[in-house]
């Protein structure tokens, strides 16, 4: 992203944004307009999807080469480590 010359120029419109504004809008939109039970619904999954998603991610993790040394070290750490300068 550039700078603007001064404060007086705005600069450009960031589609992007603009775009990603106008889906969380209607969502919003339509959690509000159709009330009590689809944000039940909603709530449901958004509340499990963040632990299946790092469920993945570390087993994800688990798997790549090198991976148990890191945890080795993770559970066993060399506290001599932390005295050198």
């Amino acid at each position: 992203m550039n700078q603007t010359q001064d404060i007086g120029h705005l600069g450009g419109l960031n589609y992007t944004v603009y775009i990603s504004y106008i889906i969380a809008m209607v969502c919003c939109y339509g959690c509000v307009a159709n009330g009590v039970k689809t944000s039940g619904k909603i709530a449901i999954y958004t509340g499990t999807l963040p632990y299946v998603i790092l469920t993945v991610l570390i087993m994800r993790g688990v798997f790549l080469d090198g991976s148990f040394n890191g945890l080795y070290y993770l559970i066993k750490p060399d506290f001599n480590k932390i005295l050198d300068m």
